[in-house]
């Protein structure tokens, strides 16, 4: 998948079946319907850096090249 140097927006991911689950794997807390409604918008750059708090840094690499794969 093209992520766009990471500019792609979660909405954009999330119409990806294979990229949906791959963010409901490591994300779960994303999936929440509130959560999500406001995520929808942010683009992948922001919500990794939201994510980093929360995860390792070699984690979001794994993620990142996860969703390049598909």
């Amino acid at each position: 998948m093209d992520l766009k140097n990471n500019q792609i927006t979660i909405s954009e991911i999330l119409q990806n079946p294979k990229a949906k689950a791959i963010l409901a794997r490591n994300f779960p807390e994303l999936m929440h319907p509130f959560i999500l409604q406001v995520a929808r918008k942010m683009n992948l750059e922001n919500t990794l850096k939201l994510a980093k708090g929360n995860y390792s840094s070699d984690n979001v690499s794994k993620i990142i090249s996860d969703l390049e794969l598909v």
